[in-house]
């Protein structure tokens, strides 16, 4: 597929989603494994120069259509997150770390930078790295970003996935906007401190910050 028959699929998906009507899944499947082989190829140059293990994804239809209309400018061809490896790691000095050797392995790779920059309260570091021409997005989370991720993802899947776009319940954003930031105090706290936590540590951490059941 050469990237003006990808854009065309994707003004089609925006389209059919606008108006109701059936996706074509099976052309934008076989947009996707068009990256199969691209993922190989960075995982193996990570697996290489990162003494760490990633977990790999490739986003799915709901959210590639979603994006396409929440970004009605963003072409298809150019999305950056079709297929993304993950690293989730203790703390933010191994998190710089691991950002930086990927900077050495992919010189050119774009880095965004999500814990200046926090995009409605979530946190991580992303590289976007190119192989074959094609875009891949290497994200680093601590375990407490990590947690935030997760934990909002289900409040979203539950009251609605507007919540992790500036949209739903008001009252559940700034939940999750004061979360976050009781997080980022937190892990500040810990660097400054030179103090590493256990996973199950701020597990429980974690837990203790969160509000009961009733309270949301």
């Amino acid at each position: 597929m050469n990237n003006s028959e990808i854009n065309r699929l994707g003004e089609r998906l925006r389209d059919a989603r606008l108006q109701n009507l059936q996706l074509d899944v099976v052309a934008l499947e076989k947009f996707r494994q068009t990256y199969n082989d691209t993922a190989r190829q960075v995982g193996a140059k990570l697996s290489t120069n990162v003494s760490r293990v990633f977990t790999q994804r490739t986003k799915s239809t709901e959210s590639i259509v979603d994006k396409l209309i929440r970004q009605p400018n963003t072409r298809l061809s150019q999305m950056q997150d079709v297929v993304g490896l993950r690293y989730v790691v203790a703390h933010l000095y191994s998190q710089d770390q691991i950002c930086e050797t990927i900077k050495s392995a992919f010189p050119e790779a774009k880095v965004v930078d999500r814990r200046m920059q926090p995009q409605f309260g979530y946190r991580a570091v992303h590289l976007i790295v190119t192989e074959q021409n094609k875009k891949v997005e290497v994200q680093i989370r601590t375990e407490f970003q990590h947690l935030w991720a997760q934990y909002s993802e289900a409040l979203a899947d539950r009251q609605g996935h507007e919540l992790k776009y500036g949209g739903g319940d008001q009252r559940i954003r700034k939940f999750l906007e004061e979360l976050a930031e009781k997080i980022r105090s937190r892990e500040q706290e810990l660097l400054e401190q030179n103090i590493t936590l256990n996973p199950q540590q701020i597990h429980d951490e974690f837990k203790a910050m969160l509000p009961t059941i009733a309270a949301l």
